[in-house]
């Protein structure tokens, strides 16, 4: 059964990353989250250091994709690249083609974790992951807090990285429950055909 999940919101520079392990009795057991300059780190989620090298077949691979919103700009450009890099790495390690990789889109994650997509914000996100998660830490001023501080630390104490750390959080809950095969593709979806390419001399060609 796989009940770990490795999940990553690709952005333009950075990247966060989330680690969330399942617990029989809570449903969720650790959560961490962190962020990568990905042209440093592309290589953390497949390295031997990686959790999910120890076993993975209880593990599942999630990433926020790209979806059209009528609009682009080089940071849209960059993060697709970022998310081509990871699949063709993922493609190149040989323990992780044991382990299942799901596209999951940002509405997908709004609409699941805060009821609609019209209108939601990260912050709105960040609200309705703090809501589903027990406040069994104490804030500063003392209050119960899903956050906590480092002396009274709440579950989602350990949620680092900004924006992309919280986003990574919001993919790893929706797939953790909703289910990872809710978003493998279609069995009618057309395969991805590997179209061998032959490089061009330019000198050559103008030449020519």
């Amino acid at each position: 059964m796989r009940e770990n999940i490795l999940a990553i919101d690709p952005g333009p520079d950075y990247s966060g990353v989330c680690l969330m392990l399942s617990s029989a009795e809570h449903g969720i057991g650790f959560v961490e989250t962190t962020h990568w300059r990905n042209k440093d780190r592309i290589e953390g989620p497949l390295s031997t250091q990686s959790p999910v090298f120890e076993n993975p077949d209880k593990w599942v691979i999630a990433i926020e994709t790209i979806q059209n919103y009528g609009k682009s700009g080089d940071h849209i450009f960059h993060t697709c690249m970022t998310i081509g890099r990871l699949l063709e790495r993922f493609e190149d390690v040989p323990w992780v083609n044991r382990v299942p990789v799901v596209l999951v889109k940002r509405s997908q994650i709004k609409k699941h974790l805060c009821g609609k997509v019209n209108g939601m914000k990260d912050k709105h996100v960040r609200q309705a992951l703090i809501d589903r998660f027990p406040k069994t830490g104490k804030d500063g001023k003392g209050e119960c807090s899903a956050i906590g501080t480092k002396d009274f630390p709440g579950p989602l104490y350990r949620i680092k990285g900004g924006s992309h750390g919280w986003a990574a959080l919001g993919l790893a809950a929706t797939v953790h429950e909703c289910g990872w095969e809710k978003f493998l593709p279609p069995p009618d979806a057309p395969e991805v055909i590997d179209v061998p390419f032959t490089r061009v001399d330019c000198e050559t060609a103008t030449a020519a």
